[in-house]
């Protein structure tokens, strides 16, 4: 009895064994499909954002892109939940919590640099003014209240998927073949390349910010605080440059784009 029993214990252990191995091999051809995924999603959208689209073709395809490709790719071929890439709320209420109190720090950031003529011609020219824009300011420089709103609803959905590929997807993915800190600065690699049509000082910063939230999105199990802290910054970004934009606009010699 007790020799059977120490088979059947032994067969258990070896069993356990086996599966620990099963699932060391799943977590690392894991972080290989998320590198490549990566590659070519990351490589080809940075090809195919320098040729124009229009306002809706563009953020089409990078939410496609962006979202919904990696999403396919886990539960399809990877068969795992979206949980295991930081697609939950996870601790959410601290997470927002710290989200609001960098969205605070950054707002200097965002007074000091939305005049500045460099910030002025990207913003307004490439994503605000009709017809290469979203057309929140017309042909003729009018603010469009309606295309206003269409165009942060829109940035909703984009920041929702940027930040879910990379502090989710990416980040939780790669460091599955990888060490963490390596995981880390290899998104951000990715996201300060896909900022390269913006100014230089938001490209070089784009990287450091990039460390940041994936700081954020590890502690907190959630890459969500990310992305209220990145559309809350994206929209007042906009505000500002708006508001200059129009202020300057009515005064005498003032800048226009």
């Amino acid at each position: 009895m007790a020799r059977r029993r120490k088979t059947h214990q032994s067969r258990s252990g070896a069993a356990a064994g086996d599966a620990a191995v099963g699932a060391a091999v799943s977590e690392r051809a894991a972080g290989w499909t998320t590198l490549l995924v990566g590659l070519a999603v990351t490589g080809y959208l940075f090809v195919a954002n320098q040729r124009y689209m229009a306002f809706e073709q563009y953020y089409l395809l990078n939410i496609a892109l962006l979202l919904w490709a990696p999403l396919v790719v886990i539960l399809v071929f990877l068969r795992r939940p979206p949980d295991d890439f930081a697609l939950t709320t996870g601790d959410l209420r601290s997470g927002s919590l710290v989200a609001l109190v960098l969205f605070v720090l950054f707002l200097p950031v965002i007074f000091v640099t939305a005049p500045t003529p460099p910030f002025q011609h990207y913003y307004v020219n490439a994503l605000l003014r009709a017809p290469q824009g979203s057309g929140a300011i017309s042909a003729f420089g009018r603010l469009d209240v309606g295309r206003l709103i269409f165009h942060e609803t829109v940035f909703g959905f984009y920041m929702f998927a940027w930040e879910w590929y990379f502090r989710g997807f990416l980040l939780y993915g790669l460091k599955r073949l990888m060490p963490t800190v390596a995981a880390v600065l290899l998104q951000a690699c990715a996201f300060a390349l896909l900022h390269y049509n913006k100014p230089l000082i938001e490209v070089v910063s784009s990287f450091f910010g990039a460390i940041l939230l994936a700081s954020v999105a590890l502690r907190y199990r959630s890459f969500l605080p990310c992305f209220f802290l990145h559309w809350a910054i994206s929209a007042a970004f906009d505000g500002a440059v708006l508001y200059h934009f129009l202020h300057a606009g009515a005064a005498p010699g003032g800048f226009r784009p």
